[in-house]
């Protein structure tokens, strides 16, 4: 169950990078707040990044509980 997980957030992580590098995302707005910009019209072009980034964030979350759970049982 974590290497799969472990296999998802692996793939999070290069669908974010590859999104990056797709998108041309600007530096200024690689590091702004997911829900900040997912929030801004103007950076409607981003937003598979974004998603992508909280997903990746979701991904890692449950892959921090499963590894926590591992090492209280």
């Amino acid at each position: 169950m974590q290497t799969d997980h472990q296999a998802k957030l692996g793939e999070a992580n290069q669908c974010v990078k590859g999104l990056l590098v797709a998108l041309k995302v600007p530096d200024d707005i690689a590091t702004m707040d997911v829900g900040k910009g997912l929030k801004m019209l103007s950076l409607e072009p981003y937003w598979p990044y974004f998603e992508a980034i909280r997903e990746r964030e979701n991904l890692q979350t449950i892959a921090e509980r499963l590894h926590i759970r591992l090492l209280q049982e």
